[in-house]
């Protein structure tokens, strides 16, 4: 019995005719496109994460804050004087 007999082994052509050799292998090549994007937005995500964690511990800082605290109070000084 070849597989053309057995039951649910039919092959399918998913090619059109006269369409070449690898033609059929497109699908193959553009398979792992689907979960790149899924995996650029995790990175992206832990990037930003990361960057927030980070950003939130330097202007906790007591000496950081007042430096911002400085600059501000500085820049205001230029506009409006002292």
């Amino acid at each position: 019995m070849s597989q053309s007999e057995t039951p649910g082994t039919e092959l399918v052509r998913v090619v059109p005719e006269g369409a070449g050799p690898c033609a059929g292998l497109a699908w193959w090549r553009n398979r792992g496109q689907r979960g790149m994007t899924t995996a650029e937005y995790a990175v992206g995500t832990v990037a930003a994460v990361t960057f927030v964690g980070v950003l939130i511990k330097v202007l906790l800082d007591p000496s950081v804050y007042q430096l911002i605290l400085k600059l501000i109070l500085w820049v205001l000084r230029q506009f409006w004087g002292d």
